[in-house]
């Protein structure tokens, strides 16, 4: 038999969805690799930063000694960092936001490059938070500890949820994906054996 009939005869190895976004995933700019890190790294200044806003005032013994003092100690935080740390969450929580809008198709990305970052940094975050209650304010969760722990709670709800449908979408990708190549090993068997009985 020529080559040119067995070329013909030969099945062709699938390209499933799959494997599409797996190259794909591989292939994204560089340019949003940087900005998904650098939201990533913004995102975990502000949390970091964030418990700091409510520990200097709370803590100062000469501040509770003064008519007044303990009433200014519970209403007025550190105001200098509550700013910077709303910005830097703001900023790159709306980088990954942006990130995720436009790649939000290739679940593979989108778990690799953001969700996960932005989940272990929500739990930094919340860590942080804890120890900063306990260790300087005796335990006490003064407003804006509250605030954080409500806003950085939210965020990891959030992401969570998007990894879950993520993670959902790539599993009933793979399990077609599998199916497709198991179609494709017995089309290959069957050729192999109608080739042998030729």
């Amino acid at each position: 038999m020529s080559d040119s009939g067995t070329e013909d005869n030969e099945v062709q190895a699938p390209v499933t969805k799959y494997m599409t976004m797996s190259v794909e995933a591989n292939q994204v700019k560089t340019l949003y690799n940087l900005l998904a890190g650098a939201s990533a790294w913004v995102t975990l200044a502000g949390f970091i930063t964030l418990p700091n806003t409510f520990t200097s005032i709370q803590t100062s013994d000469s501040l509770a000694t003064i008519t007044g003092g303990e009433i200014i100690q519970d209403r007025v935080q550190n105001i200098p960092l509550l700013p910077l740390a709303g910005v830097l969450c703001f900023a790159g929580i709306a980088g990954t936001a942006f990130l995720w809008w436009k790649f939000k198709s290739n679940c593979i990305w989108v778990i690799r490059t953001l969700l996960n970052p932005g989940i272990s940094n929500t739990l930094i975050s919340l860590l942080s938070t804890a120890v900063n209650i306990i260790s300087t304010q005796n335990g006490h969760v003064s407003v804006t500890a509250g605030i954080t722990i409500g806003v950085v709670t939210t965020l990891l709800s959030g992401m969570l949820c998007l990894r879950i449908i993520h993670w959902k979408r790539l599993q009933d990708l793979k399990v077609l994906h599998e199916r497709e190549l198991a179609r494709n090993r017995i089309k290959q068997s069957i050729q192999v054996q109608r080739l042998e009985e030729e």
